[in-house]
């Protein structure tokens, strides 16, 4: 009887072997073709772990049937029931596993042909979601356990957890609610003049939405938060402003309109402003110190370190304006009166 197991058991490990081999031999094949043709579904990253998984999916028979036999013909089958369960959950985590590196294989592969990077992503979410519910259900059906039952349990249970994870259930919703108006996106510059949040959207999950500051700290904002906040996405502006106020001197009241053509001259002139929006220099107001200009311009670029170029580029020409012309920039004077009896 002895000598019978240990054949039954060569003879089962042979078999993984072989079976272990033929997918070897596949997945080298395999993986040369999606090497050499870009647009081959799978690409290597999931041919290899296909081969991965299918492999250990093939040991786990193996050893399955092993214990199997050992548990027959020496603990003469007391160890049956536990040795299924385990063959059942081990293959049903496999699965899930599958399923999931299908899901990002194809995820990625969307992403790659320039779909929306949001969408796809809540999408593949939402099969992750609908793959963990299947699997559930079909695992509580295996283990005898009636869905009907779980169907009416999670009724009463989806009230109970709907009051104890409000907070969760609202961020939630919120990131549909993302999806949905889709303030921003994955990659954009946004900002909240309600809160102190500024910076790169960088992923958008079920509870929270990561930003990447300015100064490169990320910043974990729950999606609740932005139902109740206004949001300025700074990757969607069509031009980005220049504006300022120029102190000129009391003394060149008189070159003041001179100043302001000119200037006004020089920004109509520049390639690089939006002569589709208005553009405005003129004097607004009589200061204590000086005699105050204020500029007003739309650059074409969103760029912001081409729209700091332009805009010193504008500063110092308007410097020149004022030199030209004989005036000055204006600074604070204090006067003091000496009494002569000192």
């Amino acid at each position: 009887m002895e000598w019978s197991l240990i054949a039954q058991i060569i003879v089962a490990l042979i078999v993984a072997v072989v079976f272990n081999c033929i997918f070897l031999y596949g997945y080298k094949k395999i993986s040369g073709f999606s090497g050499k043709n870009g647009r081959f579904l799978c690409g290597k990253v999931f041919v290899r772990s296909i081969y991965y998984l299918l492999t250990l999916f093939i040991w786990v028979i193996a050893v399955t049937f092993i214990l199997q036999l050992i548990n027959n013909q020496v603990f003469f089958g007391a160890f049956s029931g536990e040795i299924s369960v385990c063959k059942k959950v081990v293959i049903i985590l496999l699965s899930v596993r599958l399923l999931f590196i299908c899901v990002k294989n194809i995820e990625h592969r969307y992403v790659d042909k320039k779909f929306d990077e949001t969408t796809v992503h809540l999408i593949s979410q939402l099969m992750r979601i609908v793959i963990v519910v299947v699997v559930v259900l079909a695992a509580l059906q295996t283990f005898g356990v009636p869905i009907s039952s779980v169907i009416a349990f999670g009724g009463v249970g989806g009230i109970i957890l709907g009051f104890a994870a409000k907070d969760m259930l609202s961020n939630f919703f919120g990131v549909f609610m993302i999806h949905l108006d889709r303030p921003f996106s994955i990659g954009d510059l946004i900002k909240s003049p309600d809160r102190n949040i500024e910076g790169y959207v960088e992923y958008i999950g079920w509870r929270l939405t990561k930003i990447r500051t300015l100064d490169k700290q990320p910043l974990y904002v729950p999606n609740s938060i932005f139902s109740t906040i206004a949001v300025q996405n700074l990757s969607r502006m069509t031009n980005r402003r220049v504006y300022a106020t120029i102190m000129i001197r009391h003394e060149d009241v008189l070159k003041i309109s001179s100043i302001t053509r000119e200037i006004r001259e020089m920004l109509e002139n520049n390639s690089e402003i939006d002569s589709d929006n208005i553009i405005m220099v003129y004097l607004f107001e009589f200061g204590q110190f000086s005699l105050n200009i204020y500029i007003d311009a739309y650059t074409k670029t969103t760029n912001r370190k081409k729209f700091e170029v332009i805009r010193e580029d504008i500063f110092i020409k308007a410097v020149g304006i004022i030199h030209k012309n004989g005036a000055n920039l204006a600074f604070p004077i204090f006067h003091s009166e000496i009494s002569k009896e000192i």
